[in-house]
């Protein structure tokens, strides 16, 4: 397999990148704490006309028509530049969901979300919660393996207390009514199986990106920070904490960039894929944020630090789309599976 990206896929990225730069920093990033809303209109309107919102929906109905290869990297700079508003769980998770659907034209919600104006989330099982539903205008969620639409109306929303202040969390209760169901459950367990590949990837590509700019940062702060009269960065202790990291990071990115690719391509074993990128992102992005508080020493747990935005976000998302205790299990069924494909032959094809 190659794993190497296109021109074009490194270039659109670069662009997601450089307009997060400008928009997402972290000074506009805790402007929002006090907003109830946590959302910025004219970030979501730039996202809008870059076409990343409705990257992944077909050109004849407003979109780029581009793959889940492509979005793994706007997903990894979303986490990177630890982006308020709901462009993952949005462009990708749902985007896919409609992807999959044959009886939407009549509400248009591909063109809609193409174009910014809507905005749909996508529940599953596997999640107690729904992150910024206060934003939604529609919910597709799942009752056993059946897919309902559902309206803000229809759902019993209860804030939680949320770890991310840029991220508001809340449990819901809902009754699954007939009028609101799209497919029945025997036709939509293998497009719950693919949203729930697509969130767990997307959750990975995200952290993938939290633990880069958290080594970025832990980076900037050891070449200035002194002690004894000697910047910090020069103790043995302090480079063996931040290549820890790095090393974890290499490692992943080709997972992560694997699974997109088993997605991408429906291969066998992208189960198996998924989940390792999970946990392989997880433990990357929690060994970042464990390392570079120890860097940061006592001014990393303060609030002034901007390395909380960052923490907070990886601890967030660490439980959403299946913990990691779940895909361990996963992983271990796949690969104990008598027809697992396994093997250097099966990873580099």
């Amino acid at each position: 397999m190659d794993f190497s990206f296109t021109e074009q896929q490194i270039a659109f990225r670069d662009t997601l990148k450089n307009f997060l730069k400008d928009q997402s920093t972290t000074s506009s990033i805790r402007s929002l704490w006090n907003d109830s809303s946590r959302f910025k209109q004219s970030r979501w309107d730039g996202l809008k006309d870059l076409g990343v919102i409705g990257s992944l929906i077909g050109e004849e109905e407003g979109g780029l028509g581009l793959s889940d290869i492509d979005f793994v990297l706007m997903a990894e700079e979303a986490g990177y530049a630890a982006l308020p508003e709901p462009l993952v769980d949005v462009g990708w998770i749902t985007a896919s969901l409609l992807n999959e659907l044959t009886n939407n034209s009549k509400e248009n919600w591909k063109a809609k979300l193409a174009n910014g104006d809507l905005i749909a989330l996508t529940g599953h099982e596997l999640n107690k919660f729904l992150v910024n539903a206060h934003l939604a205008d529609t919910f597709f969620l799942q009752s056993g393996d059946g897919l309902h639409m559902l309206s803000k109306e229809d759902l019993m929303l209860n804030e939680r207390e949320s770890l991310d202040p840029s991220l508001r969390l809340f449990s819901f209760d809902w009754k699954p009514k007939d009028s609101q169901r799209l497919v029945h459950r025997s036709e939509s367990v293998d497009i719950w199986q693919k949203i729930l590949n697509i969130g767990a990837l997307s959750i990975a590509a995200q952290q993938l990106g939290l633990a880069r700019r958290i080594i970025d940062l832990s980076v900037e702060y050891v070449k200035t920070r002194e002690q004894f009269g000697v910047k910090i960065g020069s103790f043995q202790a302090i480079k063996h904490l931040l290549a820890n990291v790095q090393v974890q990071i290499e490692f992943t990115k080709p997972v992560v960039y694997r699974a997109a690719y088993s997605i991408a391509h429906s291969l066998p074993g992208r189960y198996r894929d998924v989940s390792h990128a999970k946990m392989a992102s997880s433990r990357a992005s929690r060994l970042a944020a464990k390392n570079s508080i120890q860097v940061h020493g006592a001014m990393g747990y303060t609030w002034e630090s901007d390395l909380q935005i960052f923490m907070k976000r990886i601890w967030v998302l660490d439980i959403l789309w299946g913990n990691h205790s779940w895909h361990q299990n996963r992983l271990e069924e796949e690969i104990l599976n008598t027809g697992s494909a396994l093997g250097l032959g099966q990873t580099f094809v």
